[in-house]
Order: C-alpha cells, then sequence, then structure tokens
C-alpha cells in the first residue's frame, strides 16, 4: 500500500492541496494558509504502477485517454475532500455515482468515469457490509485502497 499526497486543481493563484499522510488540507492564496480543515479520506494505491499512472495526468492520459484522466483527477479530488464515504452515499452520490458492488465483488466499490470505466477502490479500515444501516456503514469508511480502473459490466 502506498500512500501519496495528491494535489487538487484550482482556479486560485496557488495552490489547493491534501496530504495524505497528516490527513490535512491547506488553503493557500497569496501565500498565506487561510484556512485549514480536517479532511479524513486517505487514499492508498493497490501497487505502485497504478499509483503511478494515476497521480500523473500525462502517464493517465496515455494509457486510458484524456476523457477518462480528467474524470480520474475529479474523483481522485472528490475524495481526498471527503470526511467519510457517506458523502457519496445515494442520493448525493451524482456524479460520482458511488455504489458497492455485489456478487462475488461484496465489499468493492464503484465510482463512474467514462462509459463503461469505473474507478474500484475497497476499504482500507475494517468495513463490513451491513443491510442494516448502510449510511453508517459508509461513514465509518475514511481510508481507501484504489485497486483498478477497468469495466465491471463486461
Amino acid at each position: 500500500m502506498n500512500a501519496l499526497p495528491f494535489p487538487l486543481r484550482s482556479n486560485f493563484e496557488n495552490d489547493l492541496f491534501a496530504t495524505s499522510d497528516n490527513a490535512t488540507l491547506y488553503v493557500k492564496l497569496k501565500n498565506i494558509v487561510v484556512d485549514t480543515y480536517k479532511v479524513s479520506v486517505r487514499i492508498t494505491f493497490r501497487t505502485r504502477q497504478l499509483q503511478r499512472v494515476l497521480s500523473d495526468r500525462r502517464k493517465c492520459r496515455v494509457k486510458f485517454g484524456e476523457r477518462i484522466a480528467h474524470k480520474v483527477e475529479l474523483r481522485l479530488d472528490a475524495l481526498v475532500a471527503a470526511k467519510s464515504l457517506a458523502d457519496f452515499f445515494p442520493p448525493n452520490a451524482r456524479p460520482e455515482r458511488c455504489h458497492e458492488l455485489k456478487g462475488t465483488k461484496l465489499g468493492v466499490f464503484s465510482m463512474d468515469l467514462a462509459h463503461p470505466y469505473r474507478l474500484l477502490f475497497v476499504s482500507s479500515s475494517d468495513y463490513m457490509p451491513s443491510k442494516d444501516n448502510v449510511k453508517l456503514a459508509w461513514k465509518s469508511i475514511r481510508s481507501i485502497e484504489i485497486i483498478a480502473i477497468e469495466d465491471t459490466h463486461g
């Protein structure tokens, strides 16, 4: 599992960035830290190769194309900014449309990229699927491991 500080994009003069190691989001405007927010979702990657591809837009664009590379960047930014996976729980799931897969892939979560591709990840924390209170179970997920980008329908 490889942790990676993942930069967020912004329209500000300087950076809006997050570091997963200390789980703190800093907003910088003109080299002054304006405010600090707690960020709870920590992102790791199944393989170092996946980490290299998804953290470098150029490499991601070469492997998956411009449209998917852009969507990957948006999804990772949204995950870094979320307090827990419950922020994506239906009906708040749009446009990411985050959902748990069923059958043999139970425990794997999926986020839409460009049809038919999905960003697949699992909980790095102790997650037990619950039929009683699914939203509460999603709220407990504050650490994820990205496992793949693939077509789950084919």
